[in-house]
């Protein structure tokens, strides 16, 4: 566990508080470098990636209904569970592929909520709300690689993933690949 260092005044007055440093050893010293830019954290608009346990996935909520009827669609499930809050009360609709969509219009905005969850047979999707999501899902990974090619083409995303394990963002309305 690292501990606070007090820098002599000399030296702390030419920081200024905020200030991100990097901590960088040379020889037997350790040198203190401003960081000009620091790295800010921006949430994607989309983002498919995979994780150690299905995708990882930034939907816009206004795109939430296509890509719950797209996963419905792909996975193919004999029976979906939908759990969400609606008036503040936990609801849970247990429906077929069939009556899929009729079930996600009475859930509606509820699915942009973090309470949101649905079962499609042995996939589970978690709800981080305003778009975020989790399927967990025991697909083989070029299953997955066609999911998340589905998900970024029902989104408009215009990118083909080569690679079984991937990360794709659009940030500020650029792609960006991470693997």
């Amino acid at each position: 566990m690292t501990q606070p260092v007090t820098l002599p005044r000399e030296l702390a007055r030419s920081l200024r508080v905020g200030q991100l440093l990097r901590v960088e050893r040379v020889g037997d010293s350790v040198c203190l470098t401003p960081v000009q830019e620091a790295a800010r954290y921006i949430e994607p608009e989309v983002y498919v990636g995979t994780n150690w346990d299905g995708l990882s996935l930034e939907v816009p909520p206004a795109r939430i209904h296509d890509f719950l009827l797209l996963l419905g669609k792909i996975l193919q499930p004999c029976t979906i569970r939908l759990y969400f809050r609606h008036n503040g009360e936990d609801k849970e609709l247990g429906v077929s592929l069939e009556q899929y969509a009729d079930a996600l219009a009475e859930v509606g905005l509820a699915a942009t909520d973090r309470h949101f969850m649905a079962e499609y047979d042995g996939h589970t999707l978690y709800a981080g709300g305003k778009g975020c999501f989790s399927l967990q899902t025991t697909l083989a990974p070029d299953q997955l690689r066609r999911l998340g090619q589905a998900v970024l083409d029902v989104l408009g995303v215009d990118h083909y993933i080569e690679r079984d394990e991937f990360q794709v963002a659009l940030i500020d309305g650029k792609l960006e690949v991470y693997r």
